[in-house]
């Protein structure tokens, strides 16, 4: 790999002026920075062919071997992991069915979702024509709402859990053991599952049938990565639907309207080669990585932040942590107004600092994350604080 001196400035050469990003790993910021190992294993991938076929088989022994699932499959990113296992318990390995996705009409095709959990990311099960319905309300949803929900349908092939409400109930053991008293899959979105580690293997432990997980993020492998992992047919499924029929067994779909090797609802979702190998060298390093010492450092980062604001009466300082924007410092100020004048303050001087709203209360607050912030960005973003903050923004 080449050292950083040699390499080019391509984002000079675009005019695309690099920025501090302390919004966490947020995928309008590029999401997070790849670990150096992972970019050699993509080098290094890109310069030699591989069947996908035999490529993904491989990744699915890797993913296995760290989740404790039965096997795993690398999608491009957790989103279209989604899709893809929604599409998977739509058709299974019926070929009629894979070929008429997102035609669901007359097959079971619901997928349940607590409504404590609900949120825009269900049009990824949509996009593989699964029908969402809510259990109970945005603000409450019990194990025995999904049971009276579950046994009023017969057409049902999922229930979705994500991990980023997980606080809000029901907890996925409920889930898991309601949905499969009565046969049903249980699917997990993991994309922001990590830190802490042990979150690898939780969900399967628990008794999810798929879990998505994003490879980006703090995992820090390519931000257009994710993975599954979860049951050994469900895998097989979404192979058939993604790579073509061909691809798997040599077969091609001579009957089928268009002549075609099979491509399935998945194959927009395609992941290269590099893609592949990048995720899995990230998942393989993330159970040795240095877990505590990076929350060191953020924590450190913090400090340096919020000891700058805190010089500034009218700005209310907070900390805390979350998954996005890891470690944090929230700076209130009096009205919402203020706080846009200081996110824009922060955006456009230099260098180029972009923080985030607090999407939560108070509105007039910034959130500064410190998750993705490299060494010597705290002080940075200290230092324009003060002058931003100095004027009374």
């Amino acid at each position: 790999m080449s050292d950083d001196a040699t390499l080019p400035d391509v984002y000079a050469e675009l005019g695309v002026p690099p920025i501090i990003n302390a919004a966490g790993y947020v995928t309008r910021n590029g999401g997070s920075l790849m670990l150096p190992e992972v970019a050699q294993a993509m080098v290094a991938a890109s310069r030699q062919f591989v069947s996908i076929a035999e490529l993904q088989r491989a990744a699915g022994r890797v993913i296995a071997e760290v989740t404790g699932a039965q096997s795993g499959y690398v999608t491009s990113g957790a989103a279209a992991g989604l899709t893809l296992a929604a599409a998977a318990l739509l058709a299974g390995d019926d070929r009629e069915r894979i070929n008429r996705l997102p035609d669901t009409r007359g097959i079971p095709n619901r997928i349940l979702i607590p409504g404590t959990h609900r949120d825009s990311y269900d049009r990824c099960f949509r996009i593989a024509g699964a029908q969402v319905s809510s259990v109970g309300t945005p603000e409450r949803c019990t194990a025995d709402d999904l049971a009276r929900a579950l046994d009023a349908s017969d057409d049902v092939v999922a229930v979705g859990w994500f991990n980023a409400y997980e606080s809000t109930g029901p907890s996925l053991e409920a889930v898991v053991t309601v949905a499969h008293a009565r046969e049903v899959a249980v699917i997990v979105d993991a994309a922001i599952a990590f830190p802490p580690p042990e979150n690898l293997r939780r969900f399967i432990a628990i008794g999810a049938d798929i879990v998505a997980f994003s490879a980006g993020k703090d995992l820090r492998g390519p931000q257009t990565a994710g993975f599954l992992a979860g049951r050994a047919d469900l895998m097989q499924s979404i192979a058939l639907q993604q790579q073509d029929f061909a691809a798997n067994d040599g077969r091609w779909d001579t009957a089928a309207e268009l002549l075609s090797p099979g491509h399935g609802l998945g194959r927009p979702m395609k992941v290269g080669r590099e893609e592949l190998v990048g995720a899995l060298t990230a998942l393989r390093l993330y159970p040795t990585r240095d877990h505590a010492g990076e929350v060191a450092a953020q924590q450190r980062a913090v400090g340096i932040i919020a000891a700058a604001a805190q010089e500034y009466p009218y700005v209310q300082v907070e900390t805390g942590q979350a998954q996005t924007p890891g470690h944090f410092v929230r700076l209130t100020l009096y009205d919402d107004a203020q706080a846009e004048r200081l996110l824009q303050a922060l955006a456009t001087g230099t260098p180029r600092i972009l923080a985030a709203k607090s999407a939560l209360q108070p509105p007039a607050s910034v959130m500064v994350g410190t998750a993705t912030l490299q060494p010597g960005e705290a002080e940075q973003i200290a230092e324009r604080l003060h002058e931003i903050l100095a004027d009374g923004v």
